[in-house]
């Protein structure tokens, strides 16, 4: 189980700092943690379709925007949502929804009801952290650490450095979070990636 301190000092580690003892030290470095902590964890969750951050809802058309012309029903994309993994038509979600687009917040498609599995940033999803597997937690507290460098220690080499780390970590839990994930689909053939003019993944958002 992850804990705000703990990622606290995974980033102060990066920055050559002291450890905290408490989340209430009075301390200029920890403060400029709380100031980034909230876009480090949103910029985390944007970054793949975690296994722990996933939601799956059914959404019905909004009956209070009407499309001017094109997708016959419109929805609204809820406050929570980070990036989308998968849109279908039915609840077991074997029939991806190939008719969507995106606009925005919005989603235009030829369906009034969609069963969608997004990554939500809601505190009993992407940001519970009781959820968080270790090597995410390592990588948020790289990208935090990035992200509170040049307001910490000023030092452009610093931050060069912890860009390269970030990008490291997060590709190291990136790579064990997809093996977790169950494969949603059999590859598509060739003949019918053809028939789509090879867009198999057109609709899709990347993993």
């Amino acid at each position: 189980m992850a804990t705000k301190m703990e990622i606290y000092n995974i980033a102060l580690g990066h920055l050559g700092s002291v450890r905290l003892d408490r989340l209430d030290e009075n301390r200029a470095d920890r403060r400029e943690l709380d100031a980034k902590y909230a876009i480090s964890a949103q910029t985390m969750l944007e970054k793949a379709c975690w296994v722990f951050a996933l939601r799956t809802q059914q959404w019905e058309a909004d009956t209070d925007l009407e499309p001017l012309f094109g997708r016959p029903y419109v929805f609204t994309l809820p406050d929570e949502f980070c990036r989308i993994r998968l849109i279908a038509t039915d609840e077991r979600q074997e029939n991806e929804d190939r008719t969507y687009k995106r606009e925005g917040r919005l989603i235009y498609s030829d369906h009034p009801t969609l069963y969608v599995t997004f990554v939500s940033n809601d505190a009993d999803y992407g940001l519970d952290l009781g959820k968080y597997p270790a090597l995410y937690t390592k990588a948020l507290g790289a990208q935090l650490a990035l992200d509170a460098a040049m307001p910490i220690n000023k030092s452009e080499a610093t931050r060069n450095n912890l860009l390269g780390l970030a990008e490291r970590d997060f590709r190291i839990a990136r790579g064990v979070d997809a093996v977790d994930e169950r494969v949603k689909r059999k590859p598509t053939s060739s003949w019918v990636r053809s028939r789509f003019n090879g867009s198999d993944d057109q609709r899709r958002e990347p993993t």
